[in-house]
């Protein structure tokens, strides 16, 4: 897991700036030793408009249409599952090529 290897940790300069500006910055350390950077001082609102787009266009790779349009709705009610057994199956089954055929 992945999650045990991930640490968060404040930076005075984008705290300071908060909330006029929202900033973040990613290390990544490589098995091998280096270290990948990213820095970005101002990060893009959410739209929740935009988020859906997004995982539409990341979908289309590996599901069909009528998945993700069915996808996308349990998502945005998914405050009224009894449980989330439904949306698993949903990301686990049937995500082959030959769905999207």
């Amino acid at each position: 897991s992945l999650a045990p290897r991930v640490a968060v940790e404040a930076d005075a300069g984008f705290s300071d700036a908060f909330p006029q500006r929202q900033g973040a910055q990613v290390e990544v350390r490589l098995k091998e030793g280096r270290t990948l950077t990213a820095r970005v001082e101002e990060v893009p609102a959410v739209v929740p408009e935009r988020v859906r787009e997004r995982f539409r266009e990341s979908a289309r790779g590996v599901l069909a249409e009528s998945r993700i349009v069915a996808l996308e709705r349990v998502c945005l009610e998914c405050a009224a599952l009894p449980d989330v057994a439904a949306l698993l199956r949903m990301t686990t089954t049937g995500t082959s090529e030959e769905e999207k055929t």
